[in-house]
């Protein structure tokens, strides 16, 4: 009977396969598509409903025996598709997969006349599938709506009036305007003016390229000095899918090392447990040796791992966290150094000012506005703050004619004939101004034809969610937390003990952060830098776990690995436990369905319980399995009902 019921399903099988080879022969359809389309969604429903039929046909066979012939045509139909990916397994990965286990257990299920185990492998092995599936395209789903809420703004010229707009809106042959010290948005020809660009980020090469009329420039890098105009050659449309698609490819696609372990032992087992069942079928008999088959592990630990990983990512992302790399979760669980960015990361984005100082005659209107429109292009906290305070006090901005910037240091510009330079003491000493002995040395200078005027001194804004969100990452087992910071000593250190912080570094260079990192890596830590600058992405590159906030520059936001959406640095603490949880909940998926697999062999092999009845309780386990797999999608759906229940009640509403 196996060996007929054998030829019948592999003749049924090779009919259809010849049946379908010719179908994609007559439309130029490449060999691939049938594998594509069991993979979409409708057709993954179809074989789940087609299982459940075959379940109840061959359990009410057992009443009615001439419905076993329907029962047998259904079950047939409802393998085809593990056939098929069996057969892609043996012929194009040269493989003995999972695929080929349940393919094999189908068959000989039915070549014994176990009717209802080839059913119910079937219906498990799609709603497996589906599972996987459904999880994927809600991650997926939930990833997409995080990413197209962040908002970029680029500066373009319209009817020769230059006005900022979303860069979405952006299209073909859109000119747009980059100032000194602005990043580039897109990649496109220079039209009009000449200027430096850094392309460190690109090529690594620290030295600013010149860029003329005709030049191409690229998205990400800096305009060091000088205006350009840029004709769009990709619009802000491509751009962000481009993005996107990336972030869903390394998010969506990615498995964490114990996943891919388990996956490797379960499919490298596929063989020893075939060759293990068919050598004790003298010993223990057919239906014994097929039990042994039927409820090994080896699919369902790569649908429970796979579920259960896409089921994490959404409710990290239900956070307003946006995972662009799915390694960072599995490298979060080794991370005991965390190096925050000082000013925007654990400052408020705006310092604030805390004084305003005439060395001469200026008043400090005067001394604003000068530094508020020398600054008034540049995307620096300190240079947001300034502009800030001018407007809260009404003043004009003035034209500025020409500019050039040193990144990490300060701005030159002219205004109506007068030389304007504005910056750090480091920079007025570079550029040969003197200062005055008792100025704060950690305050923004603003000389004037090359003579100090005065000064601006300012204060940071600690984040309100900064202690709590400290005290959690020492509770995570974080061992060191460290700040980094291009401000002066004083200011640094009073943050640092301030906030109990372990460690600081201050008056850093964008290129030494990067230094920083690396150096603590050499020392055996393993680093999560959180920044939220244009200065941290090299720093962002060479950390293991790079983390930006919501309105970063787009470059900070590119690099890193991860983004809160909302800008909160509480969400540090949840992404610390959901990575752990991840991690552990994988690690003991693999242990659960290790010894469920031990456990089924011993009991086959020592108490037969028959082929019906194990496969109803593999049947029960596997829904227990998809009930604990699915458990972050139920947390996902408590926190949305906390949300609706916090909302304002309107009386007047039914």
């Amino acid at each position: 009977m196996l060996i007929i019921d054998s030829i019948i399903i592999l003749s049924i099988y090779a009919g259809s396969r010849l049946r379908e080879r010719y179908k994609n022969k007559q439309k130029n359809i490449n060999k691939l598509s049938s594998l594509e389309v069991l993979d979409k969604p409708e057709k993954q429903q179809h074989y789940v409903n087609t299982g459940s039929t075959a379940i109840v046909l061959s359990a009410l066979s057992y009443i009615y025996a001439p419905l076993r012939i329907a029962s047998f045509m259904v079950i047939v139909y409802n393998i085809l598709p593990i056939l098929r990916r069996a057969e892609h397994s043996l012929i194009e990965d040269h493989k003995l997969k999972n695929d080929t286990l349940s393919a094999f257990v189908s068959i000989v299920s039915l070549g014994v006349g176990a009717q209802l185990t080839a059913a119910i492998q079937g219906c498990i092995y799609h709603l497996g599938c589906k599972m996987v599936a459904r999880s994927k395209d809600l991650s997926t789903e939930v990833l997409s709506d995080v990413f197209i809420h962040q908002s970029n703004q680029v500066w373009v010229v319209r009817e020769q009036v230059e006005i900022q707009i979303h860069i979405e809106e952006l299209q073909l042959s859109d000119i747009v305007a980059v100032k000194t010290g602005e990043m580039i948005p897109v990649d496109g020809v220079i039209v009009k003016g000449d200027s430096s660009v850094d392309q460190q980020v690109l090529t690594g090469e620290s030295i600013p390229v010149e860029k003329h009329l005709g030049d191409e420039v690229f998205a990400s890098t800096v305009v060091i000095s000088g205006d350009v105009y840029i004709k769009v050659e990709k619009t802000g449309a491509e751009t962000s899918v481009s993005k996107l698609e990336e972030i869903l490819k390394n998010t969506t696609n990615f498995k964490t090392k114990l996943q891919l372990k388990g996956e490797y032992w379960a499919n490298l087992s596929t063989l020893p447990l075939m060759a293990g069942s068919f050598l004790s079928i003298p010993f223990i008999g057919l239906n014994a040796a097929v039990t042994i088959l039927f409820s090994a592990p080896t699919n369902t630990i790569q649908v429970m791992n796979s579920i259960q990983v896409f089921n994490y990512m959404t409710l990290i992302s239900s956070h307003s966290i946006l995972i662009k790399d799915g390694r960072a979760l599995e490298s979060l669980g080794e991370i005991d150094v965390v190096l925050f960015d000082k000013t925007g990361t654990l400052t408020e984005e705006y310092p604030k000012i805390a004084a305003i100082n005439s060395f001469a005659n200026l008043s400090e209107n005067q001394i604003l506005s000068y530094a508020a429109t020398a600054e008034i292009r540049l995307t620096h906290p300190i240079s947001k703050a300034i502009i800030k305070e001018a407007e809260k006090r009404g003043l004009k901005f003035q034209q500025v004619n020409k500019a050039y910037y040193t990144m990490g240091h300060g701005i030159a510009v002219e205004i109506e004939g007068l030389l304007i330079q504005v910056g750090s003491g480091r920079f007025m000493k570079k550029e040969g101004i003197e200062i005055p002995d008792n100025a704060n040395p950690a305050a923004i200078f603003i000389a004037i034809d090359g003579i100090a005027e005065g000064c601006i001194e300012m204060e940071a804004n600690i984040r309100k969610e900064i202690p709590e969100t400290l005290s959690l990452l020492r509770q995570q087992g974080i061992k060191k937390i460290i700040i980094v910071s291009g401000d002066h000593q004083q200011p640094t250190q009073d943050l640092a003990e301030n906030l109990g912080i372990d460690d600081y570094f201050y008056d850093v260079l964008p290129k030494d952060k990067a230094n920083i990192v690396e150096q603590l890596q050499i020392q055996g830590h393993r680093v999560c830098f959180v920044g939220d600058g244009i200065n941290d992405t090299l720093a962002m590159q060479q950390a293991n776990v790079s983390i930006s906030l919501a309105g970063a520059t787009s470059v900070a936001t590119d690099m890193a690995q991860v983004v809160f959406m909302d800008g909160n640095l509480i969400h540090l603490n949840k992404l610390f436990e959901l990575a752990k949880e991840l991690n552990s909940s994988v690690e003991n998926s693999l242990l659960f369905w290790a010894s469920w697999g031990v456990g089924n062999i011993a009991l086959a092999t020592f108490y037969p319980i028959g082929l019906i009845k194990s496969s109803i309780l593999f049947g029960s386990v596997f829904t227990l399995g998809l009930s604990h797999a699915t458990l972050p999608l139920i947390r996902l759906a408590e926190k949305d009902v906390d949300k609706i229940k916090s909302l304002p009640h309107n009386p007047g509403c039914n």
